[in-house]
């Protein structure tokens, strides 16, 4: 049951992504794999109106904890639901990294994928956490791990 109630927030925050993204930057996401590049690009200008060292922390006001948190909910919803159309898997939770606090993510076989969390790492860490570049190593990662378990080579 908890499942299904993460699964249809997280299908709710994927849809407000959508409509973010065209409202805000005039980009159509379609859930295709490709849109992914998209959010990556938006992800950046996200990420550019940051305040940047000390001075800018003092002076300039960035987004709020509670509208990072939105983001990374709506576009991790996003790319989430990407990971779940096209690879399969299941919307959970877990407090594995975060003991107390639940934090949804994708399982996927024996492969657990964090995007919300992935994209607060985006946000905080910068564009070496490309999102685009993320999904695209857990799909091979995925598509190996199936190949080896249906006895094939990777």
């Amino acid at each position: 049951m908890a499942d299904q109630v993460i699964a249809r927030k997280m299908e709710i925050m994927a849809k407000r992504a959508v409509d973010h993204a065209l409202k805000t930057y005039k980009v159509e996401l379609d859930f295709s794999e490709t849109s992914i590049q998209k959010v990556e690009s938006i992800l950046t200008d996200i990420e550019s109106t940051f305040p940047k060292g000390l001075v800018g922390r003092l002076f300039k006001k960035g987004p709020t904890e509670q509208e990072i948190e939105s983001i990374c909910n709506m576009y991790g919803g996003y790319i989430g639901e990407i990971f779940r159309q096209n690879l399969g898997g299941k919307w959970d939770t877990t407090d594995y990294f975060t003991p107390g606090h639940k934090i949804p993510c994708i399982n996927i076989g024996l492969t657990t994928v964090f995007p919300p969390a992935k994209v607060a790492k985006r946000l905080s860490e910068g564009k070496g956490d490309d999102v685009w570049f993320y999904y695209q190593a857990m799909k091979a990662q995925l598509k190996q791990q199936a190949a080896k378990d249906a006895g094939g080579e990777a």
